[in-house]
């Protein structure tokens, strides 16, 4: 999470190939590199990011939350997988479409888990550095 100063010399991340430039913004950057902009201006390659409609959501990490609103559970595990130790396999591809929505505390992944559980009717089975969801 990068938190640039209004400064004539502007701010540049250098990911996946390309440059993000900003002023006076908000904005994070993913290994993938994924940019979310949360407030302000930036741009990549000289193209301009609009402010993403779900930045208070995307950027809810920061204040030790996840924040998923009708995302399909293929995502919502791959970005909890972040954040706990070991891999989370889906070993029902149809199931990873489920959407989900909800607001978790990042302090307890495994709780992220165990209400999927209980208010989606899946099953997860964990194993040593393993969570297999089905």
């Amino acid at each position: 999470l990068f938190e640039t100063a209004d400064d004539p010399r502007p701010f540049v991340v250098e990911t996946a190939g390309q440059s993000v430039q900003s002023r006076a913004a908000t904005f994070s950057v993913r290994r993938n590199g994924q940019v979310v902009l949360a407030q302000g201006s930036a741009s990549i390659g000289g193209l301009p990011l609009a402010v993403a409609a779900d930045a208070e959501a995307q950027t809810a990490w920061q204040r030790g939350k996840l924040i998923f609103n009708g995302k399909p559970l293929r995502q919502v595990l791959a970005e909890l997988e972040r954040y706990q130790h070991g891999r989370i396999v889906l070993s029902d591809s149809t199931l990873g479409a489920l959407q989900i929505s909800g607001v978790f505390d990042l302090n307890d992944p495994q709780a992220l888990l165990h209400t999927l559980e209980q208010r989606y009717g899946i099953k997860v089975t964990h194993l040593p550095w393993l969570a297999v969801v089905h």
